[in-house]
């Protein structure tokens, strides 16, 4: 079975984290795992990040950069698929179960998306 590495950035999210880590453990997909990547955030997020079991986390003391997290969350990935979840919950967590099907089915390196504001476009996900 094929990993899925869930990167999750976080920068001063304190609000949306909990939800958003909790939300990709709940994946009902089994071989996964969850990296965490915080950004030197200085608004309690952090605390937040300590408190789970069973993911990784980067806690960095400063920000660094989206770009630098993202080759950082990249290098390090034992997942034969990356999915990035923003911890603001802009993207929904679920469709990545839908771009990894899809890549699979369709023996591709990687997929992207795009968040669409008209809804009467084909969607092929």
């Amino acid at each position: 079975m094929l990993k899925i590495t869930y990167l999750v950035l976080v920068y001063n999210e304190i609000r949306t984290i909990k939800k958003a880590i909790q939300d990709v453990i709940n994946i009902n997909y089994k071989n996964k795992e969850i990296l965490v990547i915080d950004n030197g955030s200085t608004d309690g997020s952090r605390d937040v990040i300590k408190k789970f079991k069973n993911i990784k986390k980067i806690l960095r003391k400063k920000n660094l950069g989206f770009g630098r997290s993202v080759a950082e969350g990249i290098k390090i990935s034992k997942g034969d698929y990356i999915y990035i979840q923003f911890s603001d919950l802009e993207y929904d967590h679920l469709k990545s179960l839908n771009m990894f099907s899809y890549a699979k089915k369709n023996n591709l390196d990687i997929v992207l998306g795009s968040r669409l504001k008209n809804k009467n476009i084909r969607k092929e996900l």
